[in-house]
């Protein structure tokens, strides 16, 4: 039985030898492929500049440092689109968004929607920061950048506005911003208590 499986074994890896010859050779036609019995490769389908362009949002921030998602604009999808390999988040420390794209420079990139930045140490509280991203494909080839959001660093919490409306967020200083469950425990065993007392 081993001199049967080593002679099939020699048979199947010559085989596939023949075929990777037959496929290379640039004189045979698909038809020619076909009658041999040859399996046609299928041409690979190139994939386009990205088309859509993210919404960016702010998640959270302490100081300097941004948590930032992305989303297609115009869908309630999170993540990234398909065939879209991440995003470029562009920046510039402006009053007033520029019209132009040369004062734009280049933040992170990131292979997810989601991203923590920090901002340059030239944004001190009180600056404002207007961010935008892109997406961008596995061949690296960006498409449009969407619309632009300010970020407004304060002493306390974060003020930040998109290009077509404001957009206003103010947590109280010593507010944490989400509840643990152990928070949540902890809350749920006041009241239980409260009633017994009752």
């Amino acid at each position: 039985m081993f001199g049967k499986d080593q002679a099939k074994a020699d048979l199947v890896a010559y085989t596939r030898l023949v075929v990777r010859s037959v496929q290379g050779c640039i004189t045979l036609t698909d038809q020619q492929r076909q009658g041999l019995g040859i399996t046609i490769r299928a041409n690979p389908t190139r994939i386009a500049k990205p088309e859509g362009k993210p919404y960016l949002g702010v998640l959270a921030m302490k100081g300097r440092r941004l948590k930032l998602s992305a989303h297609e604009g115009g869908t309630a999808r999170r993540g990234k689109p398909d065939r879209v390999a991440g995003m470029n988040v562009y920046y510039v420390i402006a009053e007033q968004l520029p019209e132009g794209p040369d004062d734009w420079a280049l933040l992170t990139r990131s292979s997810w929607a989601r991203c923590d930045v920090t901002l340059p140490a030239a944004v001190t509280p009180g600056k404002t920061v207007w961010l935008a991203a892109q997406w961008f494909n596995p061949r690296s080839q960006a498409g449009p950048v969407g619309t632009a959001i300010a970020v407004t660093v304060g002493a306390v919490g974060v003020r930040f506005k998109s290009s077509a409306a404001w957009t206003a967020r103010y947590r109280p200083r010593g507010v944490p911003s989400r509840v643990t469950a152990s928070q949540r425990m902890r809350g749920t065993g006041r009241r239980v208590r409260r009633i017994a007392r009752r």
